[in-house]
């Protein structure tokens, strides 16, 4: 692994301790506080729609200040929303969450592009499986522990003391940061000109069908905490375990991504993350609920190495001097997907509870995946 990569892959570890936690138990901490799935989820729809409608305006000043700048000050934002919560001492009224959703999204925006950037220009298309599913043993081994610490500090002190955790990891984060190269990447142009091109429609295609498909697993921890009768240290204890069947098998999809046709292993994945929600849909109790989840994040974990490197091939691979307008497009469509997702998915649940909405996303996403198959014409790029 080239130098860049290995620094950026380790301060990506250190970021996705914090984020993680944030997403498995920040969204159950907003459950506790509101009852309310949709409210729970409004948080998260505000920074994804802050996030789309900063990056455009922000995206040259990214350029202008380098990336080694521009990762700095997302940990910067990251560590004012942390502080946010962590001094609103669990009191989040409506102006806490609305700036605790800006800070957030400013600190995605000078995070993400960044990193895509550096990934996709430091890997190559014939090793780029085995590469980023190095990475995703890397970050998998993290998840079995970060969901024990997360659940055990949420547990004891509370949703202050999960986001003073965080604080401590999005500082570490810059540690790796401060030995980078020195990038010097073409500014992107315009966002619709952009959008316009073939590439632009292929990627408008292909994450439709990847946001329908991953996205309503945000709800999951919510689900496995009201089944679990409200245990944090449990939630910790059974996605820990998950994780660590997931790792196993990891490395050797990873193989299989560099010698397969790559859209054929996305449609034998989407097949078996539609049987996967049905899995989730059905259980109930902690082994049933283990047995599911263990399923679901085999395959998921399978289909995300899979389209994962399908998504940096599409921003990357034959893209010339376009690689920043892709990537800003390729960000922005996603953030105001996942936002929509997350609005439409809470008002599901809210309406018909979470076993329909687990089936009803879960078919949507294999449809949409198929579409992606069918008129994305990704080898003929």
């Amino acid at each position: 692994m080239k130098k860049d990569l290995l620094l950026v892959t380790v301060s990506e570890l250190f970021f996705q301790v914090a984020e993680s936690s944030i997403v498995v138990f920040g969204m159950i901490f907003f459950y506790q506080k509101f009852n309310s799935i949709f409210l729970a989820a409004s948080p998260f729809i505000l920074l994804h729609l802050f996030h789309a409608f900063l990056l455009p305006f922000f995206s040259k000043l990214i350029f202008r200040l380098g990336f080694k700048k521009s990762l700095i000050v997302a940990s910067i934002f990251y560590i004012l929303m942390a502080l946010t919560t962590y001094i609103s001492n669990s009191k989040l009224s409506i102006e806490v969450l609305i700036l605790w959703a800006l800070f957030y999204s400013l600190g995605n925006v000078f995070h993400y592009v960044p990193i895509i950037y550096i990934l996709g220009s430091e890997s190559k298309h014939s090793t780029r499986g085995k590469l980023f599913a190095l990475r995703k043993i890397i970050f998998v081994i993290a998840a079995i522990v970060t969901p024990v610490l997360g659940g055990f500090i949420s547990e004891k002190f509370g949703f202050s003391g999960l986001f003073a955790m965080c604080i401590v990891f999005y500082i570490l984060t810059n540690v790796p940061i401060l030995y980078l190269s020195k990038f010097n990447p073409v500014p992107p142009k315009s966002l619709f000109k952009t959008l316009e091109t073939m590439r632009g429609k292929r990627i408008f295609l292909y994450k439709i069908s990847e946001v329908f498909t991953n996205n309503m697993g945000d709800f999951w921890p919510i689900y496995v905490f009201i089944a679990l009768s409200g245990s944090f240290t449990d939630v910790g204890i059974l996605f820990a375990m998950v994780s660590f069947f997931v790792v196993i098998i990891t490395y050797f999809t990873g193989n299989a991504l560099d010698n397969r046709s790559r859209p054929r292993l996305y449609f034998f994945a989407s097949i078996i993350m539609f049987v996967g929600w049905i899995f989730r849909a059905l259980s109930f109790s902690y082994i049933t609920i283990l047995i599911a989840d263990v399923i679901f994040k085999i395959n998921a974990n399978f289909k995300s190495q899979i389209s994962e490197v399908i998504d940096y091939d599409l921003m990357n691979d034959h893209v010339n001097n376009a690689r920043a307008s892709v990537i800003i497009l390729n960000e922005v469509i996603v953030n105001y997907l996942i936002a929509f997702i997350l609005f439409a998915g809470s008002l599901f649940i809210t309406l018909y509870g979470f076993q329909v909405a687990f089936i009803i996303f879960g078919l949507l996403g294999f449809i949409f995946a198929q579409i992606m198959r069918l008129f994305l014409n990704y080898k003929n790029r």
